[in-house]
């Protein structure tokens, strides 16, 4: 009798979860839970916006490899709040340009400089996936047993549970 009680549970759990996810899938990823997230630009233009007041302090710093530290630094902090890798990647691709056109250079010119512009390109790129990683490990550290899926629950035995039910609720 529990085991069935338990299972007509799991069932209707099963099915809610399908109903809420069929009202979510209207977001704008297409995604349950995605209209919780923050919208791509929005996330983008505050990260510039950071990313900017950075560049304008680190501009002070004497010229040499520690100035590109503090931007990657941002792009690490970004990317775990974030928990968005297109915004993270985007973001990214303006730090590099503003690094490599304001700190390495002046004036907003762009080049390649060989192996130093190759270390500073490599640092920001590194900085975004290890920033998701963080955040990644920080999320399942706090709910290290968490299912993510109700699938993973085994399946009831619908033998006589599907004959005999009737239209009134057990509960």
């Amino acid at each position: 009798m529990r085991r069935q009680i338990v299972c007509r549970a799991v069932e209707r759990v099963e099915t809610m979860h399908v109903s809420v996810g069929a009202q979510h899938t209207s977001g704008p990823r297409g995604r349950v839970g995605a209209a919780e997230r923050t919208p791509i630009g929005v996330s983008l233009a505050v990260g510039a916006t950071v990313l900017i007041v950075v560049l304008f302090v680190d501009a002070a710093v004497e010229p040499g490899p520690a100035r590109v530290v503090l931007p990657a630094a941002v792009l690490l902090v970004f990317a775990a709040m974030a928990r968005d890798l297109a915004a993270t990647l985007a973001l990214t691709a303006v730090c590099a340009l503003l690094v490599d056109g304001f700190l390495v250079n002046r004036y907003g010119v762009l080049s390649w400089d060989g192996a130093r512009d190759a270390t500073a390109l490599c640092l920001l790129l590194a900085a975004g996936p290890a920033g998701h990683l963080v955040a990644a490990a920080a999320r399942r550290s706090r709910h290290p047993h968490r299912p993510t899926d109700l699938r993973s629950v085994p399946p009831c035995s619908t033998s006589s549970s599907s004959s005999s039910r009737s239209s009134a609720s057990p509960w």
